[in-house]
């Protein structure tokens, strides 16, 4: 129970310094929010005046975004099946020269073969 009571002391003493040591952050935070507010408020009107630009800008992207996007999908479609199918080929055409023996092979035998009359 001791050693309990001596951690949850030690852990008390461990927040209250990191909050101390927290602290100048902290200020030094508030000053240069006070530091730049009148900057803030000077960026308002010029803010307000470009906000009905910045939401037309959204409402074309958006709008953009939603007539080119089955287009890109199509796009990134038939790329995946032609990389899919371009993984294929790479991993057939080593038995290209087996296919080519059986043919010939077979071109021999057919060629041989007695003929029914």
């Amino acid at each position: 129970m001791l050693t309990f009571l001596m951690l949850v002391f030690g852990g008390m003493v461990a927040f209250a310094v990191a909050g101390l040591l927290a602290l100048p952050f902290m200020l030094f935070g508030l000053v240069m929010k006070i530091v730049f507010l009148p900057f803030k408020l000077l960026w308002l009107p010029f803010f307000l005046i470009a906000l009905p630009f910045k939401l037309l800008g959204g409402f074309f992207r958006l709008l953009f975004g939603v007539l080119l996007l089955p287009i890109i999908l199509l796009v990134v479609v038939v790329a995946v099946i032609g990389a899919f199918v371009s993984a294929l080929v790479a991993l057939v055409a080593p038995l290209i020269p087996v296919a080519l023996l059986l043919l010939f092979g077979w071109i021999i035998y057919r060629s041989t073969r007695p003929s029914v009359a």
